[in-house]
């Protein structure tokens, strides 16, 4: 029963702590404020000005409450905020270590999950040429079709296990001197069945000065790609050209199209992962391609850009150093082999 009443009580008082804060610090400053008149107009100076106690006392209950009140009130709302972002802090510590070990697990286990799927795929090709030599056309196109999806999964789940590496410090960049002409060719070649699917016609020009870079082909070959399947997707009946430039010891790859275009709202978060360029009219993707373009752009010393306006085509500009991996140190997230 006692008990019961003494947590009523200091339920009370942490709920109007402010108020009886400023009561009791009010009756201590009306207390001092009495005491002090009472010690100068009696005690030290007697007859000098009037003791008046009842017009101190109004005049320090006038002014004592509202201001102790107004401090404390403040003062609470200071650290209600601390508190706040003290549990903010925390919250997001937890989502980073939570978001980390992920990507590290994906990290390690992409050999683990690439394999059974690069075995489905061996093994559906294999039946798919059994039933081709047998003459069952009907069950070769199940089995090129189970292909085709099972390829789109690889493709996801490369995209995924790459942007887990970069996010787990774990991609690994090698440079090798390549041919940029022959690059960006092979790269529209891959290319190119999604390219045509939608009617659309490609060109290629390089600078005569611009012949062979040193960086990660790879890497830079995948940026590329991942930038003209977004055209391509986004185009139809249209242009999409490839312009490679070089100034001072910079590589420029233009990519224009003359596709649909991208609202500047879409643009703000256009590179970031499982975003597409036009959410209204997207034609299927994870939205990760352009994601990890940036992120591979960045690891490499440089960056990707777009110019784009609704109905009126875009234009992504990959800009990187035309010997990156040598004239520059890794970056964080990167590691170079030689």
């Amino acid at each position: 029963m006692l008990g019961m009443f003494w947590l009523r009580i200091d339920r009370f008082a942490r709920r109007h702590r402010v108020w009886l804060s400023t009561l009791w610090i009010s009756g201590v400053i009306t207390l001092i404020a009495l005491a002090a008149d009472y010690l100068v107009n009696v005690v030290l100076m007697p007859g000098v000005t009037p003791y008046t106690p009842i017009g101190t006392l109004v005049v320090v209950l006038l002014i004592a409450p509202p201001f102790v009140f107004t401090l404390l009130r403040q003062t609470e709302k200071v650290r209600e905020a601390k508190t706040q972002l003290a549990s903010e802090q925390a919250s997001r510590a937890a989502l980073e270590a939570a978001n980390a070990a992920r990507n590290t697990f994906l990290a390690n286990m992409s050999h683990e999950l690439r394999t059974p799927l690069n075995g489905i795929i061996g093994y559906t090709e294999l039946m798919q040429e059994t039933a081709q030599e047998e003459g069952r056309d009907r069950d070769a196109a199940d089995h090129m079709r189970v292909n085709s999806l099972a390829h789109r999964l690889l493709h996801l789940l490369n995209d995924l296990l790459d942007l887990a590496k970069v996010d787990a410090n774990r991609m690994t960049l090698t440079p090798a001197t390549y041919d940029v002409r022959v690059l960006l060719k092979d790269t529209i070649d891959a290319v190119r069945p999604d390219i045509e699917r939608n009617r659309n016609r490609i060109s290629l020009a390089v600078a005569d000065n611009l012949q062979t870079g040193r960086a990660d082909p790879h890497r830079l070959g995948q940026c590329v790609l991942n930038i003209l399947s977004n055209a391509a997707k986004f185009t139809s009946d249209g242009e999409i050209s490839v312009i490679a430039t070089s100034d001072a010891d910079w590589l420029n790859i233009e990519v224009r199209d003359t596709g649909v275009g991208i609202t500047q709202e879409r643009q703000v978060v256009l590179f970031e992962p499982f975003m597409q360029a036009d959410a209204s009219s997207a034609p299927g993707g994870a939205g990760l391609g352009l994601a990890i373009t940036r992120q591979l752009a960045r690891l490499m010393g440089g960056d990707v850009t777009v110019e784009s306006a609704p109905s009126q085509g875009s234009c992504f500009t990959l800009r990187l150093p035309l010997i990156a991996a040598e004239a520059a140190a890794p970056r964080r997230g990167a590691q170079i082999a030689a």
